[in-house]
């Protein structure tokens, strides 16, 4: 009881920071209709591509909310705050399950989670928003559940199967929580590296038990709903990875995420000053890892094995890139890598009570608080971007639809037809 009492703080200040943070950033959003290529389509319900892009269970659920709850309505608000709620409670649940015991770490950990430019990319697509919310929670879930005696491990590997029947990229979520989890134990827990494998073994266990009950229960949704797999962003091919592509797909993987601060991967450090926010964020993250390994003296083993986490934790955040080899990743697909900011604030609670905590506490608050700003910032500015966009398309449609409208010989009643290509940038659609 007393554990739970301690941790109850951290946790409402993670959840609490979330929320507020969230409508900060993206009240603009919230209160304004703003519509994409997309959006525009799911009117006045819809929760966009379901089974047939593998998503059984956001079809299960989008049906559910639309035929049986009236709550399927495209409006911003309700969608947005309930995507947000998400947010905040993932939040609540990874400072719970890293061990994120002070406030301020907590409130970094909600600010981030609910500012990184993966949500504004989710939130103009608000039609399926709360869906990939829940995705997201399961993927948290997936990762705090799965150390419970007797269930965990299967319910763990479910909660893996249904975010991925939502939305498959949030799979990485997991994946570097698994990885946090496995360095942090490394270096703080009193355990072997006889120990360390097998926490490490029941992770991918889970994982790969999760994968296989994804299939099962795509295969059934699809033979439910008489439907086939789309070959868009290559869906249709999922699971059939040739092992001559792995070594390549790894790599690029790896180095995309490795070096995403310097090389604006996904448009997730698009300004010179993000690229220097965060770069200096994971170079500190290096330098606090390094001090924790001489500070701790752990044996050697540990070490290694903390070492080896490290290194693949780049791979982990991206695992993506290898789960869809033949599509595009873009920025709504990478929220994992808000994990990137998320990972030294756990280890700074490894730090022993000294000066150089409060210098690395510091340090890496005041970069953390500036990176949540100019998140929330440039969320705005791409907004009130999408906002004006809006309005010249529509005043344009306007303009010409009046013109038509005076020709000689119109009627009401003329047929309208639309004929000939269009161009978006360079491309011809």
């Amino acid at each position: 009881m007393e554990k739970d009492k301690e941790f109850g703080i951290p946790e409402r200040a993670a959840f609490w920071a979330a929320i507020v943070s969230g409508m900060a950033a993206h009240a603009f959003g919230l209160v304004n209709i703003l519509h994409n290529y997309d959006n525009i389509l799911q009117q006045p319900k819809g929760f966009g591509a379901g089974v047939t892009s593998g998503r059984w269970l956001l079809t299960v659920l989008g049906e559910f909310c639309q035929n049986t709850l009236d709550l399927g309505y495209n409006m911003p608000v309700p969608k947005g705050l309930a995507f947000l709620l998400m947010i905040a409670i993932s939040s609540a649940l990874i400072v719970r399950t890293l061990g994120i015991h002070k406030k301020c770490g907590a409130v970094l950990t909600g600010c981030v989670m609910a500012t990184f430019p993966t949500v504004c990319a989710t939130m103009v697509f608000r039609f399926t928003a709360p869906y990939y919310g829940v995705s997201l929670l399961l993927a948290v879930v997936a990762v705090w559940i799965l150390d419970r005696p007797k269930w965990g491990l299967l319910a763990s590997s479910f909660c893996i199967a249904c975010s991925m029947g939502i939305y498959q990229a949030y799979v990485p979520f997991s994946i570097g929580l698994f990885v946090l989890i496995l360095m942090r134990q490394a270096l703080q827990e009193d355990r072997n590296l006889r120990q360390l494998i097998c926490r490490g073994l029941r992770s991918c266990v889970c994982l790969l038990l999760g994968l296989i009950l994804y299939f099962v229960f795509l295969k059934i949704t699809l033979t439910a709903y008489n439907a086939e797999l789309d070959p868009y962003q290559g869906i249709d091919s999922m699971g059939k990875l040739a092992v001559s592509q792995l070594p390549g797909l790894v790599r690029k993987a790896w180095l995309s995420a490795a070096l995403f601060s310097v090389r604006d991967y996904c448009t997730l450090a698009s300004t010179p000053i993000l690229k220097a926010l965060w770069t200096l964020l994971i170079g500190v993250t290096l330098v606090l890892s390094l001090a924790l390994v001489v500070m701790r003296k752990k044996n050697v083993w540990n070490v290694i094995f903390f070492s080896l986490m490290g290194i693949l934790f780049p791979l982990a955040v991206n695992f993506i890139v290898v789960m869809a080899p033949d599509g595009i990743v873009y920025t709504i697909m990478v929220y994992s890598f808000v994990l990137v900011a998320v990972a030294p604030l756990m280890l700074l609670e490894l730090l022993p009570a000294q000066k150089k905590k409060a210098f690395f506490t510091r340090f890496i608050a005041v970069i953390a608080a500036l990176i949540v700003f100019y998140n929330g910032y440039y969320t705005n500015l791409n907004y009130t971007s999408l906002y004006y966009a809006n309005r010249q398309v529509e005043n344009y449609f306007s303009g010409l639809f009046t013109q038509m409208r005076m020709t000689d010989g119109y009627t009401p009643e003329k047929t309208w037809v639309f004929s000939g290509k269009y161009h978006s940038g360079s491309q011809i659609l």
